[in-house]
């Protein structure tokens, strides 16, 4: 790389991009599913954007500085070895997916699910009604991976089986 010198600084802003190309390799869309007695339901749920990095502060710091410009609002983690920035807020999240959708390959899919129905029906309070928690767990359900997680759309079709209309496709 004849062009790049030891101590050369990447440009202040980072590219949506490059921003896109490290969200589709390190970050995923997703919904967060938690028991909750604030919810007429008993359950809540809510989207969420996450990109795990490892310990480069550099990075972050520069992922930072993308995310203030288009005005997202995150939260940061930090562990032992990885940082986590989390975007939790629907608003935030339509907003990075607006910067760096275009350029989405691996979590294209995922963050058109995300942005255009689960967030619309959290937005209409999808928390308050069992049937609409449960239709929308059907999208959710591809949203996250993993195969012992709990809280799946047939969780909720069992738990919740006299007080559903069953009738609606589920998918299942």
């Amino acid at each position: 790389m004849s062009g790049l010198k030891e101590g050369d600084r990447p440009p202040t802003l980072l590219k949506p991009e490059y921003i896109a190309g490290l969200f589709d390799t390190s970050g995923r869309f997703t919904v967060s599913v938690n028991e909750s007695s604030h919810s007429e339901v008993g359950y809540y749920l809510h989207p969420v954007a996450r990109l795990t990095i490892k310990d480069k502060n550099h990075i972050k710091q520069h992922i930072e500085q993308f995310l203030d410009a288009y005005n997202v609002k995150y939260n940061v983690q930090k562990n032992e070895y990885h940082w986590l920035i989390a975007i939790q807020q629907p608003e935030s999240i339509q907003k990075f997916g607006d910067a760096i959708g275009p350029f989405l390959l691996e979590q294209r899919r995922d963050g058109a699910l995300l942005i255009n129905e689960v967030i619309p029906a959290f937005q209409e309070d999808l928390n308050s009604s069992k049937q609409r928690f449960y239709e929308i767990m059907s999208i959710a359900d591809k949203l996250v991976d993993g195969k012992n997680r709990k809280y799946t759309q047939q969780y909720f079709k069992e738990l919740w089986e006299d007080e559903l209309n069953l009738e609606v496709d589920d998918g299942n």
